[in-house]
């Protein structure tokens, strides 16, 4: 298989081919290791009572800023421990997998022709990671909550699931809800 890149519009564009010269739809690839341009994509910043006390950004392949950004999240909300029996086990304040589903899903939907980036800010009472782009193509907050999904990145939600980091059936808020549940929140 080959790829051939693109640029067009701040974007990489990528045509597969196979040695049978099969095509195959050209798909937004920004995820590749490889590409040269260093642009950010996420920025992360710690913020009380809106005076910011740190902030980073990261840049990179799409896979590298989503454990970057994780990280950052984990090293920066507070861990605790409870004892069950002999076992101390430690728990963080917030559920680690609705942290990483909600930083994928900001990729999966983020609008790429908005030059703004993924934004993850951590305050005293919550967590809110910002994808430029709202909600797409007329899809409404009570359709997401009824488990409805429009992607906007589908090259990228096809990246995403055979990485096993998606299933992409749309399931990604009612992951995060039910973590969160789970968790006491």
């Amino acid at each position: 298989m080959c790829i051939s890149f693109i640029l067009y519009n701040k974007i990489y564009w990528a045509i597969y081919w196979t040695i049978y010269w099969n095509y195959y739809s050209s798909e937004i690839i920004w995820y590749l290791p490889f590409l040269g341009d260093p642009m950010k994509w996420i920025s992360c910043f710690f913020d009380n009572l809106r005076i910011i006390l740190f902030a980073l950004s990261f840049k990179g392949s799409i896979y590298t800023q989503i454990e970057e950004a994780v990280d950052f999240v984990l090293r920066n909300i507070r861990l605790g421990a409870t004892i069950d029996g002999l076992v101390r086990k430690e728990r963080y304040e917030l559920p680690p997998e609705a942290i990483r589903e909600m930083i994928i899903n900001a990729h999966c939907h983020h609008n790429l022709l908005d030059e703004s980036c993924i934004q993850v800010a951590i305050y005293d009472d919550r967590l809110e990671v910002t994808s430029p782009g709202g909600l797409y193509n007329g899809l409404t907050y009570e359709e997401v909550m009824n488990g409805h999904s429009k992607i906007r990145n589908k090259g990228i939600a096809n990246i995403f699931s055979q990485m096993g980091l998606v299933e992409a059936w749309g399931s990604g808020i009612k992951r995060i809800l039910n973590a969160a549940e789970e968790y006491g929140l």
